[in-house]
């Protein structure tokens, strides 16, 4: 019996999977996504996570969202109407437990946190994100991190928290 050998067929090489990727590229499941710098997103089982050094969204000891920051809020904003419209979003807001130096808020650090939630809501209703559904609490210097620095974060859960 002479055997039948199939044609060959060349497949493309991908490129190797890159740490992050853009907000458009992103797949709507999974992956670390880079947002801004310093300012990254995570999908996984539902839930999209979004956290921030908030030494890149805000001054120290200081709740006005920077400039450089609200292009990277206007595409949290546009990810969660395009792939997550209808679901809650909660924004927890922290910071370290260094006193702050310079124009302390009234209630310290747990109202600065709050402030800096309060703040990234309002950026996120003014794209569009229905304000009923979100949801901003701040934490003060609870849950703290490895650093100082990373201690200083606001994160956005959407889906199920």
């Amino acid at each position: 019996m002479k055997s039948v050998s199939s044609p060959t067929v060349e497949c493309p090489r991908l490129p190797a999977a890159q740490p992050t990727q853009s907000l458009d590229a992103a797949p709507a499941t999974s992956g670390r996504i880079e947002l801004g710098p310093g300012i990254f997103s995570q999908s996984q089982g539902g839930l999209l996570t979004i956290e921030g050094a908030t030494d890149v969204l805000f001054d120290s000891g200081d709740s006005t969202i920077k400039y450089a920051a609200r292009e990277a809020i206007k595409k949290i904003a546009d990810r969660i109407n395009l792939r997550h419209a209808g679901q809650a979003v909660h924004i927890d807001g922290y910071a370290d437990a260094s006193p702050i130096r310079s124009n302390p808020p009234k209630g310290g650090l747990h109202r600065l946190s709050q402030a800096r939630a309060d703040a990234v809501k309002a950026k996120l209703v003014e794209h569009g994100v229905a304000a009923h559904l979100i949801f901003a609490k701040g934490h003060g210097s609870t849950k703290p991190k490895a650093t100082l620095a990373a201690s200083r974060r606001v994160e956005i859960s959407v889906g199920v928290h």
